[in-house]
């Protein structure tokens, strides 16, 4: 019997902001696509930039990596130079090539010319690409500065001297990036909303979720002697101070924290522990009485799901992401105010016991699985493009910036 021959994969292009660092947001997303997706298509990776490290084990997983060179993120050369060197910084300058100079368009003709996909997913907000979908992970520049404002230095002088500017800078990138796209979707109801009052034609939500395997109770009997608190660039203040007054004792973590940020005003009351191991992560969770998530501007947020994940209660508020993740009363609490996050964070601490059911948590958790989030991009993926897909759409199969998205969203 002759063997069957297989037809070969179809290739998928994955189009990302600079990935960077040992906590990096996008590789935490792309490690979950990878693996989900890296059975049913030849993938690629296209990003403006890449830290060595991150390109290694992208090679490792069998996935092609397609970068410019990384000399032209000057600022971030300065940053990396002085130690103060983060993904937000090189997302930044990736949008202010794009915004001011068109660089990563040009890019994107340059080193992806000779390459040819059946389908091409944006994930980025900064790389205007032909795509099938965009997949819109976040906020508009201008909300986001905002919502760092009330924490971090450069963000409020920034919002104070060009928000305005940069405002309309941004929404001529989006609209760069949406007239590629055939498709568009977003990570969260919550952005849906956002975007479809900008006037993004947003079609549906495709929640990122990465493979919470590792994320589980550790213990029957979980210590529950401290609060646990994320510390990052959305990360609202709350008084900290006043916490540790009435007795809460707060245990800290968090590395993605960005220039500008005045930490003290986060760690001067609680234990920080700075960045810590996934083990390490894992364990917090799963012995802490519950976490605490106050947040500025979080569209969707891993934490309170990781929280859960390792039977453990969220207190957050009810809006944006967490409050359509987080169930009220039942995997942990919503507030609408930080002086209504303080109260409850401290009754809790005092009963010393939540009344949340860990196996509550554990299966709110689950309904968040990567495998969820891989099912319906492919379907996304999947849908009418074998007839009009961003490669199909320019001559020959090649790479091209033909622009006749407008055209399929109804548009032109």
């Amino acid at each position: 019997m002759r063997n069957r021959v297989l037809p070969p994969m179809k290739r998928l292009l994955l189009v990302l902001d600079p990935i960077a660092g040992s906590t990096s947001v996008q590789f935490e997303i792309l490690g979950s696509l990878v693996e989900g997706l890296g059975s049913l298509y030849d993938l690629s990776v296209y990003t403006p930039f890449c830290d060595p490290q991150r390109a290694s084990v992208l090679a490792g997983l069998g996935c092609r990596l397609i970068t410019p060179d990384a000399s032209s993120f000057h600022f971030n050369r300065f940053l990396d130079a002085i130690g103060d060197g983060n993904e937000s910084m090189l997302w930044a300058e990736s949008w202010t090539r794009e915004a001011l100079l068109h660089g990563n368009s040009r890019d994107v003709s340059t080193y992806l010319g000779s390459h040819r996909f059946e389908y091409v997913v944006n994930l980025s907000m900064t790389v205007p690409v032909p795509s099938d979908l965009w997949w819109i992970l976040g906020t508009p520049l201008d909300q986001t500065i905002r919502g760092m404002a009330s924490s971090n230095l450069v963000a409020k002088g920034v919002d104070f001297l060009a928000g305005r500017a940069l405002s309309s800078l941004d929404a001529k990138v989006i609209h760069r990036i949406q007239s590629e796209a055939l498709h568009i979707v977003v990570n969260s109801p919550y952005l849906s909303d956002l975007y479809r009052a900008r006037g993004v034609p947003v079609q549906g939500v495709v929640y990122t979720l990465k493979d919470l395997s590792d994320f589980q109770p550790t213990t029957d009997s979980p210590r529950r002697d401290y609060v646990l608190l994320y510390i990052g660039k959305e990360t609202d203040h709350l008084d900290f101070g006043a916490l540790l007054r009435a007795g809460v004792r707060i245990v800290g973590f968090g590395s993605k924290i960005p220039t500008g940020t005045h930490l003290k005003r986060f760690t001067h009351s609680i234990e920080w522990l700075g960045q810590v191991s996934k083990r390490k992560l894992v364990d917090l969770y799963a012995n802490a009485l519950f976490t605490l998530f106050p947040f500025t501007c979080e569209p969707m947020g891993l934490v309170p799901i990781e929280s859960m994940a390792c039977g453990t209660p969220v207190l957050t508020y009810g809006r944006q992401g967490p409050g359509t993740t987080v169930v009220n009363d039942t995997t942990g609490w919503l507030v609408n105010t930080s002086e209504e996050m303080m109260a409850k964070a401290v009754e809790v601490w005092r009963r010393g016991e939540t009344g949340i059911r860990r196996d509550a948590c554990v299966r709110r958790a689950q309904k968040f699985s990567a495998h969820r989030m891989v099912d319906e991009l492919v379907n996304w993926v999947e849908r009418g493009s074998s007839t009009d897909s961003a490669a199909t759409r320019v001559r020959d199969g090649s790479w091209g910036l033909a622009s006749v998205a407008p055209m399929a969203m109804g548009r032109a």
